[in-house]
C-alpha cells in the first residue's frame, strides 16, 4: 500500500511540472492548404470522404455551410500494474475515447483554402459512465483549438489525400510503414481501431 501511495504522489508531482507544448509555426502552416481552382463544395465532398475512409463504419459526419465536422468514438483497454505488499497485481481499465475533426473552407480568388483541426480525448470514461460524459462523447466540436500535440504529419497526410480526391495529386497518400515506436504518433494512422482504407 505504501508503494502505491508513493507512486501516486510521484505521478502528481511529475505531472505538475510538465509545461504544455506551444503550437509551432510549422503546425499552423501545415494545418491550412490552398487548393487552386477548387470550390468549397468540392473540398467538402473530398474532406468527408477522406475522414470517412479512416474508419468507414464508425465515423460520424456533420456537414456545415462552410465546413465539415466529424467524430470518431472508440473503446480501449489498458493494463496497469499495482502492488499490494509484496504482491504484484494487474488491473485492466476499460475506457472510451473520441477524436473530433473540423475542416473549415474559405473561398478566395483562384481557389479555396481549407483548415484542419483535430482533438483527441482518450480518457472519457475510465470505467465510469455519466450523462455528462455520454453527452460529450456524442457531440461534435467546432472551433477546435490547435495544441502542441497536434502533428504536422497528420495535417500533411490529410491535405495530400484531399488533393488526390480533387485531382491535384496523382497518388493516394498512405500511412507510414515505419513502426510507431520509431516515429511520431499520428492520429490519422495510429489511433485504436482506424482502418485507413484507400478509395
Amino acid at each position: 500500500m505504501r508503494a502505491v501511495a508513493i507512486i501516486a504522489v510521484m505521478s502528481v508531482i511529475s505531472g505538475c511540472g510538465i509545461v504544455p507544448k506551444k503550437v509551432t509555426p510549422e503546425q499552423t502552416a501545415a494545418s491550412t492548404r490552398f487548393y487552386p481552382g477548387k470550390t468549397a463544395a468540392e473540398l467538402k465532398a473530398a474532406s468527408e470522404k477522406t475522414l470517412t475512409l479512416l474508419v468507414p463504419d464508425r465515423m460520424k459526419l456533420d456537414a456545415q455551410e462552410n465546413g465539415v465536422r466529424a467524430r470518431y468514438n472508440y473503446s480501449y483497454a489498458q493494463t496497469r500494474i499495482g502492488y499490494v505488499g509484496n504482491t504484484t497485481s494487474f488491473f485492466t481499465d476499460h475506457g472510451m475515447g473520441v477524436t473530433w475533426y473540423e475542416v473549415v473552407f474559405t473561398e478566395e480568388a483562384g481557389g479555396t483554402r481549407a483548415r484542419l483541426a483535430y482533438l483527441n480525448r482518450g480518457d472519457l470514461t475510465k470505467n465510469v459512465i455519466s450523462p455528462e460524459i455520454t453527452a460529450l462523447h456524442n457531440s461534435f466540436r467546432s472551433d477546435i483549438p490547435m495544441t502542441g500535440r497536434t502533428s504536422v504529419e497528420d495535417f500533411t497526410l490529410f491535405h495530400d489525400r484531399v488533393e488526390y480526391l480533387v485531382g491535384l495529386r496523382s497518388a493516394w497518400a498512405p500511412c507510414p510503414t515505419t513502426k510507431v515506436t520509431e516515429r511520431t504518433f499520428m492520429e490519422f494512422c495510429d489511433r485504436t481501431g482506424l482502418k485507413n482504407d484507400a478509395p
